[in-house]
């Protein structure tokens, strides 16, 4: 992705740029990461634009991460590229989801709420049960097993907002 699309992005979503590049920058790393998977899904149902593993917290792409330093580093010297309207849409599409999953399952973190989201999205593309797809999230991380409800409801939710392409019983 073209760097000044990518600083269009993360400042649409309200992200602190050159804090991605500082060590108490993670969950504005964490934010770009599930933001960015999230907006892929939700436009083109796949990764196009960055392949995503899984790591630490939930869905990470390492060339993603090159670029937001990159962007840290070099920001005052980046400009905007301004977004199409559909990119605008589908930005504030995705912030209203988030903040909505939020409200609705009483997570007063937008950094869980996107890791939950992230995670959950990306292995129910891999598996089609939701029993899998639960067993899958919680295994891969440990953490996220009390909060198993939230997967559940993730997995809804993501299949009623249009992430994923076919519908998980």
């Amino acid at each position: 992705m073209e760097l000044q699309v990518l600083k269009a992005l993360l400042e649409a979503w309200g992200i602190d740029i050159p804090k991605l590049a500082q060590e108490d920058g993670l969950d504005e790393r964490i934010k770009a990461q599930k933001l960015v998977h999230l907006l892929q899904n939700k436009i083109y149902k796949a990764d196009l634009l960055y392949g995503y593993g899984m790591y630490l917290h939930g869905p990470y792409s390492p060339e993603l991460s090159q670029d937001y330093y990159q962007l840290a580093r070099e920001n005052e010297s980046i400009e905007a590229k301004p977004l199409s309207d559909k990119a605008k849409v589908k930005v504030e599409e995705i912030k209203s989801d988030c903040h909505e999953f939020m409200k609705a399952n009483n997570i007063d973190s937008d950094v869980l709420a996107l890791e939950v989201l992230g995670t959950t999205l990306f292995f129910a593309k891999g598996y089609s049960e939701s029993e899998r797809v639960v067993a899958a999230v919680t295994t891969a991380k440990p953490r996220l097993k009390e909060n198993e409800k939230h997967i559940r409801k993730a997995l809804s939710f993501l299949q009623d907002k249009g992430y994923l392409q076919s519908e998980i019983p």
